[in-house]
């Protein structure tokens, strides 16, 4: 499809919602979109709407072909479901989660052996990269990586600080976009 008309509403599949999310990520023309492909647009996407299902990736290529998505070929939409599998997959993110203790400190020191070995252990398993206690302290951050939500909420479940109720988790996605260089080994662990 040539594009004629820049303004993405304009396209087939493409309401004010779904423009206004992809210019978020960048695809702010129907031009751009094109040259971008519905895959990596997708991927773009998936940033900013966390639901985004592979009907939002089938009406994201029925828009470059300026079809409905209804309309793509058998072919096509078999491919596409392979990639949003693929893409399902491969889910595993980096969260930053942030304890704040809802007891008193004694308490919490009753539990900070323990909290320790589950630490390490999900050091031994790659899966944290740093933690530390707030100052004042008040709770403790951990940098995770290579898990999605559902892996992480079964992690900090076997949190002897969240087995007595000794703190609240607060957990925050995080996608890195700009890092030191000795950092960028574990951002590529993440996308791998």
């Amino acid at each position: 499809m040539t594009v004629q008309n820049n303004d993405l509403t304009t396209l087939p599949n493409i309401g004010k919602v779904l423009a206004d999310k992809l210019k978020v990520v960048g695809i702010d023309t129907a031009e751009k979109l094109q040259s971008i492909g519905s895959e990596n647009a997708f991927f773009r996407l998936k940033t900013v709407d966390n639901e985004a299902c592979i009907n939002s990736l089938c009406a994201l290529e029925g828009a470059i072909q300026g079809i409905r998505w209804h309309d793509l070929d058998k072919c096509k939409k078999e491919e596409l479901r392979m990639f949003f599998e693929m893409t399902k997959q491969k889910e595993k993110k980096m969260f930053i989660v942030s304890l704040s203790y809802k007891k008193d400190i004694s308490e919490v020191e009753k539990f900070i052996e323990l909290h320790i070995q589950f630490l390490e252990k999900y050091y031994a398993d790659k899966k944290f990269i740093f933690s530390g206690r707030k100052n004042p302290r008040t709770g403790g951050v951990i940098l995770v990586r290579n898990v999605n939500r559902e892996e992480l909420n079964n992690i900090i479940k076997q949190d002897p600080f969240y087995q007595n109720e000794i703190a609240d988790y607060d957990i925050m996605e995080v996608i890195p976009t700009k890092y030191d260089k000795d950092f960028a080994c574990f951002i590529e662990q993440a996308k791998e």
